[in-house]
């Protein structure tokens, strides 16, 4: 008799050694390319919750944070060290994003595989750098957002929607409240604003009805108003015009707008002239003082009748 192999172990040890491979040249590939954060993500989607942690996802993770955290860094530090106003704003991009990546770790501290090994990682103390690259952008924002208005007070309509972009990235990356930042942003609409008034003139020399006009210009301002354009059907002398919209009507056509038909017949008795009143032997009777009798003759006439009507519109 043959005895019976079991092939079951040899088969689950490959199967687990190729998860194993397959699992750290995927965390190794996002490092070689430089996605340091895909393969953070990668490498936490894969350890959470898990009892038994597999050593090269830990230190797949170990070694891309590293990376991620000096590879910023020096980036933050660098664009600082030049003194740009305008860098703030991408100097508390990465500072964000440093913040973000710690805050992804933490749940897993302390990390140890279970072979034993322990992940170091070294967090930085980024709330209070955060703190400080966000004040200095939202000031660049607004100290540039100050200099534009004043281009937009000697006739530079652009500079001010400039500007209210501006102080809007303000209120939504930054800080909801700043400053005299809401005033600002009603200059800036103000003044970025371009109004039209629509007029009517009728050229047509003829009489239109008294409500033709308003016909016309009851349009709904808000269909046709956007951000930065907006509509006035009435002069208004505290309010300066930028564009007049004429609508001239030179030619009205008048066409019926229904046209209805109605039959009947009217019946009425009328006389049809007059006839002798004969007596009994067919003679015409006479009476005194020997004269003739006459009978006036009725006829029925039912006659037909077609009633037009129409109603008519300027066109």
């Amino acid at each position: 008799m043959f005895a019976r192999r079991n092939f079951t172990t040899p088969i689950i040890a490959v199967l687990t050694l190729s998860l194993l491979l397959t699992a750290c040249q995927t965390a190794q590939k996002f490092v070689e390319s430089g996605d340091y954060d895909g393969a953070i993500a990668y490498c936490v989607n894969k350890l959470r919750g898990k009892k038994n942690k597999k050593t090269e996802l830990v230190r797949g993770l170990e070694l891309a944070f590293s990376k991620a955290q000096a590879r910023d860094l020096n980036t933050a530090n660098q664009l600082a060290a030049n003194g740009r106003p305008e860098s703030w704003e991408r100097i508390n991009a990465i500072h964000r994003q440093i913040l973000t990546r710690q805050n992804k770790i933490a749940p897993l501290l302390p990390l140890v595989s279970k072979d034993g090994y322990r992940a170091n990682f070294e967090f930085v103390n980024i709330g209070q750098l955060e703190t400080e690259s966000r004040g200095k952008a939202a000031e660049y924002l607004y100290s540039r957002a100050e200099d534009l208005l004043l281009r937009a007070d000697n006739g530079d309509r652009q500079a001010a929607r400039d500007a209210y972009q501006m102080l809007r990235d303000l209120e939504t990356r930054y800080y909801k409240q700043y400053k005299n930042k809401d005033q600002l942003l009603q200059d800036a609409l103000n003044l970025g604003t371009t109004h039209i008034l629509f007029e009517i003139e009728n050229r047509s020399n003829k009489y239109l009805p008294r409500d033709f006009n308003d016909r016309i210009l009851a349009l709904n301002a808000a269909d046709l108003n956007s951000q930065w354009r907006a509509f006035h059907f009435a002069p208004n002398s505290n309010l300066p015009v930028d564009y007049r919209v004429v609508f001239n009507i030179r030619q009205v056509d008048i066409s019926p707008e229904r046209v209805s038909e109605r039959r009947y017949v009217d019946e009425k008795d009328i006389q049809d002239g007059w006839n002798y009143v004969l007596d009994e032997r067919g003679n015409v009777k006479k009476t005194p003082p020997a004269t003739t009798s006459k009978h006036r003759e009725w006829s029925a006439s039912a006659p037909r009748f077609w009633r037009y009507s129409s109603q008519r519109r300027h066109a």
